[in-house]
């Protein structure tokens, strides 16, 4: 994940977001989705586009869902 990346555990991006590390977790494994301006304190936290952090998530998103309907 981005995050992942930009060496950040769940609890550190939480705290810069302001939420907790458990809500970073259940947006990480699609049990909550954030919303939309979240996602953009995401990218704006990670230094990135908003639209590349919005693309990673929708296809994390979607692997996601993939694997659920496969299992």
């Amino acid at each position: 994940s981005s995050r992942k990346k930009a060496g950040l555990t769940q609890v550190e991006l939480g705290k810069m977001l302001g939420v907790s590390g458990s809500m970073i977790g259940q947006w990480e494994s699609n049990l909550r989705n954030p919303k939309s301006e979240t996602i953009g304190k995401i990218a704006s936290v990670l230094g990135k586009p908003f639209m590349d952090v919005f693309q990673i998530y929708m296809e994390e998103t979607n692997a996601a869902i993939t694997d659920k309907l496969n299992s």
